[in-house]
């Protein structure tokens, strides 16, 4: 819900910019992208799929209004001789950027605690009470008694590639 979301945003922002032509489209895109915070509020504070799915939207909408907008300023303000460069140095220091702050964000949040990230963990039960609605599944561990044998490519049957089959013991192995 919460990716239909986005991909709503993204198209109701590119229906919004074929509509809208704004004097100053990167002012508009920077707006845009201030409309992206309240999706982080909402998964800190309230943590509900619908309300962050609507958040999303905004996000989508906002991404939307932004690149439209910077590529529709690069088109207007850079020489035709000269887009290429620069869109080459958009790209590269955008797709540098991305894996530094995935990198840095989880770090950050560690070392300068954040205020969302302590209130989201304020509110919630510890992950392994009984009162946790999102308590995690706990699963048997894997037991030696099966084990997946593959079949050679020539004795294989059309449809099958692997079966199971139990494991060879010794006599006195515990398994």
């Amino acid at each position: 819900m919460v990716s239909a979301g986005f991909g709503a945003g993204l198209i109701a922002g590119g229906i919004l910019m074929i509509r809208v032509k704004p004097r100053h489209p990167l002012r508009l895109g920077m707006a845009g992208m201030l409309v992206s915070a309240p999706m982080f509020v909402c998964l800190a504070l309230v943590p509900h799929t619908l309300t962050t799915a609507a958040a999303a939207f905004l996000v989508g909408l906002g991404f939307e209004l932004f690149g439209i907008g910077w590529e529709t300023a690069l088109g207007q303000h850079i020489p035709l001789d000269q887009i290429s460069r620069v869109a080459s140095y958009d790209m590269l220091g955008s797709f540098i950027a991305s894996p530094i702050g995935q990198l840095a964000v989880g770090y950050l949040a560690a070392v300068l605690s954040i205020k969302a990230v302590e209130l989201y963990g304020r509110h919630r039960p510890p992950p392994d009470s009984p009162g946790n609605p999102r308590r995690p599944l706990r699963l048997a561990p894997p037991t030696p008694h099966h084990q997946l044998v593959l079949r050679s490519s020539a004795a294989r049957s059309p449809g099958r590639g692997a079966e199971l089959r139990p494991p060879r013991t010794s006599p006195g192995s515990r398994f």
